[in-house]
């Protein structure tokens, strides 16, 4: 009996040195921390905006494209075929959170564009989760700011 116990001993030292190699840092090597808004170029701004338009809001969906840098072209579809569209001149816009209720007077949170100049804005994207509105105002801003600071 008193051979088994130090082999028993190594091979759970086995198991556990297989264990720890599997494993590394302690992290899966495929997870990567998400992109900071800060850090992604326009069109990964943009790509961001197209899945949170698409997910959003359950009865309205949201497209987003960006021409010439500072021309964001909002889509939306409301009903099963028919898309409304809309061009947004993002040099020095406005970008802000509007906190309302829908029909069924549950919150909504609309991220409205207002262009340079005017009273008067558009939503860009409705939802009924504050934090998906902010990202998506976020988002805006950072393309809004880009365009200013790319313009002569």
């Amino acid at each position: 009996m008193g051979k088994a116990r130090p082999h028993a001993h190594g091979w759970l030292a086995g198991l556990l040195l297989l264990l720890l190699a599997a494993c590394s840092d302690g992290y899966p090597t495929d997870d990567q921390a998400p992109l900071s808004p800060f850090d992604m170029s326009p069109t990964e701004r943009v790509g961001a905006l197209n899945a949170l338009g698409a997910s959003a809001h359950p009865d309205t969906h949201w497209r987003y494209g960006l021409d010439g840098g500072c021309l964001l072209r909002v889509a939306r579809r409301g009903d099963w075929w028919r898309w409304q569209e809309s061009v947004h001149d993002l040099r020095g816009a406005a970008v802000q959170l509007q906190i309302g209720s829908d029909a069924a007077d549950r919150r909504r949170y609309d991220v409205v564009i207002r262009p340079a100049g005017s009273a008067e804005g558009s939503v860009m994207l409705s939802s009924r989760r504050e934090f998906e509105a902010l990202q998506a105002r976020q988002l805006a801003r950072l393309l809004a700011r880009d365009c200013t600071q790319s313009a002569p």
